[in-house]
C-alpha cells in the first residue's frame, strides 16, 4: 500500500556499520533476473515474463550492469538515493525497480521495500528536496534459487488514487525537471555474513540512445530512511556506473478496466505489447490458440484466462494452470469487448 509521507517521516534514526573505502562501495555479481508485478490496488504479487506490457516508458535507467549494491550489509536503516532529469511535469502510472538477493530461498522470510520519489533533487544531499510519493511494497522474495538472482518488480499504481506527477525546478540548467528516488529495505535480516540484498546497478543510462538524462556516476547514502542522516556521496570506482535501476511509465497505456467492474484488467486482452490495446480481438485469440494444450503450467499471458471462483471470491488471475476449452470459451465470451 502507499504510506502517508507523514508516517514515513516519523521513522526513527538508525545507525550503520563502518563503510568500506573513501567514497567507494562494493558491488556483487548477479546470475539472472526474474520479474513480478505488484498491484497496489489489491496488494497482490503475480509473476511476469518481462516488462513488455507495462505501458509507455518515459524514463529508464535499465542498462543492467550484472551487479547489485550490497546495501543491506551496511545496516538496517541504510537508504540509497539516486537522481535524474525528466521532461516534466510528467504523470507516472507505474514504475519498476530491481534488487539483487545473494542468499538461498528462505521461506517464510519475505522482504519489504519502500521506494520514495522526490522533486527538487540533484544529488549531493540536496537541501531543498520535496517528497512526492512513498510506496511500501511488502512480502517480496527474500531469496533466490540459485542464489545471486535479481528481482524486478513492476508496481502498478491506481489512476486518480496513487498515480503521481513529477514536477519541479530545473536545478542544473538542462531544461528538464530534477527528481530523485530512494531504496529502503525495511526488514531484511541476513542469516550470515555472505547474505546480501541491495538495489541492482543499472549501469550508464546515458549511452546512445539516452533514456535517463541527468545521471551522474554517483549516489547519496543515508543512515536512515527519512534521509536526515547524510553519510556521503559514493560511487563504485567507475565500474560499474553508479546508477540504480528504475523505469517510469506514464498513465496513458495503463490497465484496462475489466467489463463488469470486477477488477482493473481486461483479463482476455493478453496479446503482447503493442497489440495489448484494451480490446479483445483476433490478436488475443491467436495468442491463446498458439498455446492451446501446449504449456503446463501455463501463465495468464499464455492464455490461461478462465477466472477461478474461490468460495464466491472471483479472481481473474488464478486459472487452473493449462490452456484448454474453458479458456477458449472465456476468450470467446469476451471477444470484441472494448475494455476501456
Amino acid at each position: 500500500m502507499m504510506k502517508s509521507l507523514a508516517s514515513m517521516m516519523a521513522i526513527g534514526l538508525l545507525t550503520v556499520t563502518a563503510l568500506a573505502g573513501p567514497g567507494i562501495l562494493p558491488t556483487r555479481a548477479l546470475k539472472g533476473t526474474r520479474y513480478a508485478a505488484y498491484e497496489l490496488a489489491t496488494g497482490r504479487l503475480r509473476p511476469l515474463e518481462d516488462l513488455s506490457r507495462a505501458g509507455t516508458s518515459v524514463w529508464a535507467a535499465t542498462q543492467r550492469s550484472g551487479q547489485f549494491f550490497i546495501q543491506m550489509h551496511l545496516g538496517p536503516g541504510t537508504t540509497s538515493l539516486d537522481w535524474g532529469d525528466i521532461a516534466g511535469p510528467q504523470d507516472i502510472g507505474a514504475f519498476a525497480f530491481s534488487y539483487g538477493v545473494d542468499s538461498p530461498v528462505q521461506p517464510p522470510q519475505q522482504l519489504d521495500v519502500v521506494v520514495m520519489f522526490f522533486a527538487e533533487e540533484n544529488g549531493r544531499n540536496s537541501t531543498g528536496r520535496m517528497p512526492l510519493a512513498a510506496f511500501a511494497i511488502p512480502n517480496l522474495p527474500a531469496g533466490s534459487d540459485p542464489p545471486g538472482e535479481a528481482w524486478t518488480i513492476l508496481v502498478e499504481l491506481e489512476p486518480d488514487v496513487s498515480a503521481f506527477t513529477i514536477a519541479g525546478s530545473d536545478l542544473d540548467g538542462d531544461a528538464l525537471v530534477d527528481f530523485g528516488y530512494s531504496y529502503w529495505f525495511t526488514n531484511y535480516s541476513p542469516s550470515g555474513p555472505e547474505n546480501y540484498v541491495g538495489p541492482v546497478v543499472a549501469g550508464d543510462p546515458n549511452v546512445i540512445p539516452p533514456t535517463a538524462p541527468g545521471m551522474e556516476d554517483l549516489f547519496d547514502l543515508f543512515a536512515d530512511p527519512n534521509l536526515n542522516e547524510y553519510l556521503d556521496t559514493y560511487w563504485f570506482g567507475g565500474v560499474p556506473f553508479a546508477q540504480f535501476y528504475l523505469e517510469l511509465f506514464d498513465v496513458t497505456a495503463l490497465y484496462c478496466p475489466e467489463p463488469g467492474a470486477r477488477g482493473w484488467h481486461c483479463i482476455a486482452d493478453i496479446a503482447p505489447w503493442p497489440e495489448h490495446d484494451c480490446v479483445v480481438d483476433l490478436s488475443d485469440l491467436a495468442q491463446l490458440l498458439a498455446n492451446y494444450r501446449r504449456c503446463a503450467p501455463c501463465a495468464h499471458e499464455q492464455g490461461d484466462v478462465e477466472p477461478e471462483d474461490r468460495n464466491g471470491i472471483w479472481d481473474p488471475w488464478d486459472g487452473d494452470g493449462d490452456v484448454d476449452l474453458s479458456d477458449l470459451a472465456q476468450m470467446l465470451s469476451m471477444y470484441r469487448d472494448d475494455c476501456n
